[in-house]
């Protein structure tokens, strides 16, 4: 079964760093989806909130959003710290810094935690996606 972008709601994103919140607050503020973040550091998630705060109250200074905006797109975020609280995604990327052995164990844990159509991505600028991918159960999605 495929997805349309119509049917993406809600969208997880594995790692929360720099990178994963950048994808995360364009989610939650440009596409207008709910986003949990997940990360297993309870010390990341909370440096990671804080940034993608930061990122908001520089747009709101600049004129380009307003508080209420600020308010509906944290209204929008939640936060685990496994991938078994995700609650509910259509959409998973994975955001993890480049260690392809970690991306697999990721890859893995979500192929048996999730439903299969949903949808599988990373993040990655360097390693195969195809090594990636074949750790998941349904490396084709």
């Amino acid at each position: 079964m495929s997805a349309s972008a119509e049917s993406i709601k809600n969208v997880c994103v594995v790692g929360a760093g720099q990178m994963g919140i950048g994808i995360g607050l364009v989610a939650a503020r440009v596409a207008k989806l709910n986003v949990q973040f997940i990360d297993s550091s309870p010390v990341q998630l909370t440096k990671g909130l804080e940034f993608l705060d930061k990122l908001l109250v520089k747009d709101i200074a600049k004129g380009k959003y307003s508080e209420e905006v600020r308010s509906e797109v944290k209204g929008r975020i939640t936060t685990a710290s496994s991938i078994g609280q995700i609650s509910s995604a259509d959409f998973v990327i994975e955001a993890v810094s480049e260690n392809v052995e970690l991306k697999r164990k990721i890859f893995a844990e979500l192929s048996e935690t999730l439903p299969p159509e949903t949808i599988l991505a990373t993040n990655t600028s360097s390693i195969s996606i195809t090594k990636i991918a074949s750790a998941a159960k349904r490396p084709e999605n």
